[in-house]
């Protein structure tokens, strides 16, 4: 039999390479699932299996929650949404939010179809979409620090509801165990800087 010692842990130095574990960093814009935990069970594991063979490791979990996929949600939230938020409909806000996803392609897919009726070939009608557009714009927004853009929440006058990345964002940490990875949010480190 082997020595014992050749299967010990090997404690991390100054001199040790580091190495990042990114989980399972889910699409904000549908449900979680039991493959998000089991990626994230995954990932924890092989950080701990790089931490004993003496590497520095830096777990991670980036929440996606910026972007046009966000934008689209958003935008369709403030046309459609009539101030529907989490709690008035009893649904979670990452369910909630992905519905405003599938929303807005509905909407975006009904404006296509108009444009091409009236002619157009679908690269002409896509480049064209007002709804895109619009999309698109909201994003540049959103990334000059608007305040109107940052602002948007699920519901008129709901003074204490997050912007909808935020309650995403939320959702996902409350689900999965902020013990296991620590997450990064985009939002609140390009928004909010200072934030702890």
């Amino acid at each position: 039999m082997g020595s014992v010692s050749k299967w010990s842990l090997v404690k991390a130095t100054e001199t040790s390479p580091l190495v990042m574990i990114e989980y399972s960093s889910p699409n904000t814009n549908k449900p979680l699932h039991l493959g998000h935990v089991r990626n994230n069970l995954l990932g924890n594991a092989l950080a701990n299996i790089v931490a004993a063979n003496g590497n520095k490791v830096v777990k991670t979990n980036i929440v996606n929650d910026r972007g046009i996929h966000i934008c689209k949600s958003m935008l369709a939230w403030k046309k459609y949404g009539n101030g529907e938020t989490p709690e008035s409909t009893g649904k979670k806000g990452d369910h909630l939010v992905g519905d405003y996803y599938v929303s807005f392609d509905k909407h975006y897919k009904a404006e296509l179809a108009e444009l091409m009726e009236k002619g157009m070939t679908k690269e002409e009608a896509e480049a064209a979409s007002p709804l895109m557009q619009e999309a698109r714009e909201m994003l540049v927004k959103w990334e000059a620090g608007d305040p109107e853009a940052l602002g948007i929440k699920l519901g008129n006058g709901f003074a204490n509801a997050p912007p909808i990345p935020l309650i995403v964002s939320n959702t996902f940490c409350n689900v999965l165990s902020p013990a296991c990875c620590p997450y990064s949010h985009e939002t609140l480190l390009k928004t909010y800087p200072n934030i702890t």
